[in-house]
Protein backbone atom coordinates (compact mmCIF):
# COMPACT_ATOMS: atom_id res chain seq x y z
CA UNK A 1 0.00 0.00 0.00
CA UNK A 2 1.38 3.41 -0.97
CA UNK A 3 2.30 5.76 1.84
CA UNK A 4 0.38 9.03 2.16
CA UNK A 5 3.69 10.88 2.32
CA UNK A 6 7.05 9.64 1.09
CA UNK A 7 10.56 10.91 1.80
CA UNK A 8 13.56 9.80 -0.26
CA UNK A 9 17.18 10.90 0.01
CA UNK A 10 19.76 10.43 -2.73
CA UNK A 11 23.35 10.77 -1.53
CA UNK A 12 26.68 10.70 -3.33
CA UNK A 13 29.49 12.85 -4.60
CA UNK A 14 29.93 15.29 -7.43
CA UNK A 15 29.90 13.71 -10.88
CA UNK A 16 27.67 10.76 -9.99
CA UNK A 17 24.50 12.19 -11.50
CA UNK A 18 22.59 12.75 -8.27
CA UNK A 19 20.75 15.79 -9.59
CA UNK A 20 19.71 14.05 -12.83
CA UNK A 21 18.41 11.05 -10.88
CA UNK A 22 16.47 13.33 -8.57
CA UNK A 23 14.87 15.10 -11.52
CA UNK A 24 13.77 11.76 -12.98
CA UNK A 25 12.15 10.71 -9.71
CA UNK A 26 10.39 14.04 -9.22
CA UNK A 27 9.01 14.12 -12.75
CA UNK A 28 7.81 10.53 -12.40
CA UNK A 29 6.03 11.43 -9.17
CA UNK A 30 4.50 14.54 -10.78
CA UNK A 31 3.16 12.43 -13.65
CA UNK A 32 1.43 10.29 -11.02
CA UNK A 33 -0.33 13.34 -9.66
CA UNK A 34 1.75 13.78 -6.51
CA UNK A 35 2.64 17.11 -4.96
CA UNK A 36 6.43 17.04 -5.10
CA UNK A 37 9.02 18.93 -3.07
CA UNK A 38 12.76 18.86 -3.67
CA UNK A 39 15.88 20.21 -2.01
CA UNK A 40 19.43 19.84 -3.30
CA UNK A 41 22.63 20.09 -1.29
CA UNK A 42 25.78 20.88 -3.23
CA UNK A 43 29.22 20.68 -1.68
CA UNK A 44 32.34 21.13 -3.79
CA UNK A 45 30.62 19.00 -6.42
CA UNK A 46 33.20 19.43 -9.15
CA UNK A 47 35.91 18.20 -6.81
CA UNK A 48 34.07 15.10 -5.67
CA UNK A 49 32.38 16.87 -2.77
CA UNK A 50 29.22 15.62 -1.16
CA UNK A 51 25.91 16.02 -3.01
CA UNK A 52 22.42 15.10 -1.81
CA UNK A 53 18.90 15.42 -3.11
CA UNK A 54 15.92 15.44 -0.75
CA UNK A 55 12.73 14.34 -2.50
CA UNK A 56 9.36 14.46 -0.80
CA UNK A 57 5.87 13.91 -2.11
CA UNK A 58 2.49 13.78 -0.41
CA UNK A 59 -0.26 15.91 1.08
CA UNK A 60 1.10 16.73 4.54
CA UNK A 61 4.52 18.16 3.63
CA UNK A 62 5.42 21.76 4.38
CA UNK A 63 9.18 21.89 3.87
CA UNK A 64 11.44 20.37 1.19
CA UNK A 65 14.03 19.20 3.72
CA UNK A 66 13.50 15.71 5.16
CA UNK A 67 13.29 15.85 8.98
CA UNK A 68 15.93 13.80 10.79
CA UNK A 69 14.98 10.18 11.41
CA UNK A 70 11.90 10.15 9.20
CA UNK A 71 13.09 9.28 5.69
CA UNK A 72 11.59 6.21 4.00
CA UNK A 73 14.40 5.45 1.55
CA UNK A 74 18.10 6.26 1.31
CA UNK A 75 19.77 5.62 -2.04
CA UNK A 76 23.52 6.00 -1.56
CA UNK A 77 25.50 6.27 -4.78
CA UNK A 78 28.74 6.13 -2.74
CA UNK A 79 29.22 3.99 0.42
CA UNK A 80 30.61 6.56 2.87
CA UNK A 81 27.90 9.02 1.84
CA UNK A 82 25.36 6.53 3.20
CA UNK A 83 26.94 6.93 6.63
CA UNK A 84 27.01 10.69 6.25
CA UNK A 85 23.24 10.78 5.60
CA UNK A 86 22.02 7.91 7.77
CA UNK A 87 20.65 10.33 10.34
CA UNK A 88 17.84 11.26 7.98
CA UNK A 89 16.19 7.82 7.83
CA UNK A 90 14.13 5.77 10.27
CA UNK A 91 14.51 2.19 11.51
CA UNK A 92 11.97 0.80 9.03
CA UNK A 93 13.56 2.54 6.06
CA UNK A 94 15.03 0.93 2.97
CA UNK A 95 18.68 1.51 2.05
CA UNK A 96 19.96 0.95 -1.49
CA UNK A 97 23.74 1.07 -1.57
CA UNK A 98 26.19 1.21 -4.45
CA UNK A 99 29.24 -0.59 -3.09
CA UNK A 100 31.71 1.02 -5.53
CA UNK A 101 33.63 3.64 -3.57
CA UNK A 102 34.91 7.03 -4.70
CA UNK A 103 38.02 7.58 -2.61
CA UNK A 104 38.35 11.27 -1.64
CA UNK A 105 41.54 13.24 -2.07
CA UNK A 106 42.02 13.38 1.70
CA UNK A 107 42.49 9.60 1.74
CA UNK A 108 44.89 9.43 -1.21
CA UNK A 109 47.07 12.34 -0.04
CA UNK A 110 46.99 11.95 3.74
CA UNK A 111 47.28 9.17 6.29
CA UNK A 112 43.51 8.66 6.34
CA UNK A 113 41.97 5.25 5.63
CA UNK A 114 38.77 4.51 3.74
CA UNK A 115 36.56 2.04 5.65
CA UNK A 116 35.93 -1.48 4.38
CA UNK A 117 32.57 -2.00 2.66
CA UNK A 118 31.64 -4.75 5.14
CA UNK A 119 32.22 -2.32 8.00
CA UNK A 120 30.07 0.33 6.34
CA UNK A 121 27.26 -2.17 5.84
CA UNK A 122 27.63 -3.30 9.44
CA UNK A 123 27.12 0.26 10.65
CA UNK A 124 24.12 0.71 8.36
CA UNK A 125 22.56 -2.47 9.75
CA UNK A 126 22.42 -0.72 13.10
CA UNK A 127 19.86 1.64 11.54
CA UNK A 128 17.92 -0.61 9.17
CA UNK A 129 17.62 -4.29 8.26
CA UNK A 130 16.32 -3.44 4.79
CA UNK A 131 19.64 -2.99 3.04
CA UNK A 132 20.22 -3.85 -0.60
CA UNK A 133 23.89 -3.49 -1.57
CA UNK A 134 25.46 -4.20 -4.95
CA UNK A 135 28.04 -2.79 -7.36
CA UNK A 136 25.85 -0.49 -9.43
CA UNK A 137 28.86 0.91 -11.26
CA UNK A 138 29.75 -2.52 -12.65
CA UNK A 139 26.19 -2.96 -13.90
CA UNK A 140 26.42 0.44 -15.60
CA UNK A 141 29.64 -0.66 -17.27
CA UNK A 142 27.83 -3.76 -18.52
CA UNK A 143 25.06 -1.53 -19.88
CA UNK A 144 27.60 0.46 -21.87
CA UNK A 145 28.88 3.33 -19.72
CA UNK A 146 29.94 3.61 -16.07
CA UNK A 147 28.39 7.08 -15.96
CA UNK A 148 24.96 5.42 -16.16
CA UNK A 149 25.39 4.17 -12.59
CA UNK A 150 22.81 6.73 -11.48
CA UNK A 151 20.25 5.16 -13.82
CA UNK A 152 21.09 1.70 -12.45
CA UNK A 153 20.22 3.12 -9.04
CA UNK A 154 16.96 4.47 -10.44
CA UNK A 155 16.07 0.97 -11.58
CA UNK A 156 16.68 -0.39 -8.08
CA UNK A 157 14.68 2.43 -6.50
CA UNK A 158 11.78 1.69 -8.81
CA UNK A 159 11.98 -2.06 -8.16
CA UNK A 160 11.88 -1.47 -4.39
CA UNK A 161 8.25 -0.30 -4.80
CA UNK A 162 8.67 1.74 -1.63
CA UNK A 163 7.64 4.92 -3.44
CA UNK A 164 5.10 3.23 -5.75
CA UNK A 165 6.62 4.80 -8.87
CA UNK A 166 5.55 2.81 -11.96
CA UNK A 167 8.31 1.18 -13.99
CA UNK A 168 6.84 2.20 -17.36
CA UNK A 169 6.39 5.82 -16.34
CA UNK A 170 9.93 6.17 -15.02
CA UNK A 171 11.33 4.60 -18.17
CA UNK A 172 9.43 7.11 -20.29
CA UNK A 173 10.81 9.97 -18.21
CA UNK A 174 14.35 8.61 -18.59
CA UNK A 175 13.90 8.40 -22.36
CA UNK A 176 12.54 11.94 -22.56
CA UNK A 177 15.42 13.39 -20.53
CA UNK A 178 18.24 11.39 -22.12
CA UNK A 179 20.12 12.52 -25.24
CA UNK A 180 19.45 10.24 -28.21
CA UNK A 181 22.98 8.77 -28.08
CA UNK A 182 22.53 7.61 -24.47
CA UNK A 183 18.89 6.46 -24.46
CA UNK A 184 19.65 2.80 -25.12
CA UNK A 185 22.43 2.70 -22.53
CA UNK A 186 20.24 4.38 -19.92
CA UNK A 187 17.33 2.00 -20.50
CA UNK A 188 19.69 -0.98 -20.28
CA UNK A 189 21.15 0.45 -17.08
CA UNK A 190 17.69 0.98 -15.60
CA UNK A 191 16.68 -2.60 -16.39
CA UNK A 192 19.88 -3.98 -14.84
CA UNK A 193 19.27 -2.06 -11.62
CA UNK A 194 15.64 -3.18 -11.52
CA UNK A 195 16.56 -6.83 -12.06
CA UNK A 196 19.37 -6.70 -9.50
CA UNK A 197 17.04 -5.43 -6.78
CA UNK A 198 14.38 -8.06 -7.57
CA UNK A 199 17.03 -10.80 -7.51
CA UNK A 200 18.31 -9.58 -4.13
CA UNK A 201 14.89 -9.58 -2.43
Amino acid sequence: MALKNFDMLLAGVGGQGIIFAGQIIMETALRQGHRVYGFEEHGMARRGGTVASHIRFGEDIYTPLIPLGTGNLLAAFEPVEALRRIRFIGGESTIILNTRSVVPVSVSTQSVSYPEIKDIIGLLEGHSQRIHSFDATSLAEEAGNAIAMNVVMLGAICASKTASLPREVMMEVIKSRSPSYSQKININAFEKGFEEFVKDK
